[in-house]
């Protein structure tokens, strides 16, 4: 694990940005099988944001996001920051992000796994040379929608404009 600015000047193959501990047994158990299966090739990076976290995406092949604690609910700002920043994002599936990143898109901004072997199978996939024209579809496509619907700005118009509707 390295913090902020400590991370090693070469391309990364899966980046996952965020706590281990603290996330529950879910996320430390997600960790530590990214870790024991994929060993070198997986970067686990905590506490970096900004300009540090935007040239890691950057550099990395595949972005994960860890399937605990996310629900059909709830996910991490990590959506957002990884597409916003360029990103290839393999996500857990969660109902209502489809709303915003749909999975039948005919042109998909990311990649929604269901279980954990389907994540590995995903990355296994994904990261054979051949993959690389997709990959970098993918992240064009990404960050055009986020840039295009999901910045912080068009979040918080859609929030004010769910209260008003709720409380007015």
């Amino acid at each position: 694990v390295m913090g902020a600015g400590a991370y090693a000047p070469r391309d990364n193959d899966i980046l996952f940005t965020g706590i281990r501990k603290g996330g529950g047994a879910g996320r430390i158990s997600f960790v530590d099988e990214m870790a024991a299966r994929y060993g070198q090739r997986f970067l686990h990076v905590q506490s970096v944001h900004g300009r540090a976290l935007a040239d890691l995406i950057a550099r990395s092949k595949i972005v994960v996001a860890p399937d605990h604690p996310i629900t059909d609910n709830y996910w991490s700002n990590r959506v957002y920051n990884t597409l916003g920043f360029g990103g290839f994002l393999l996500h857990p599936y969660a109902e209502t992000l489809t709303y915003q990143y749909s999975a039948d898109n005919p042109r998909p901004e990311l990649i929604y796994y269901r279980s954990r072997e389907h994540l590995h199978r995903l990355i296994d996939t994904l990261l054979q040379r051949n993959q690389d024209d997709f990959r970098k579809h993918m992240m064009d496509v990404g960050f055009e929608r986020t840039l295009e619907e999901h910045t912080y700005t068009h979040r918080c118009e859609e929030l004010v404009r769910i209260v008003k509707e709720r409380v007015f």
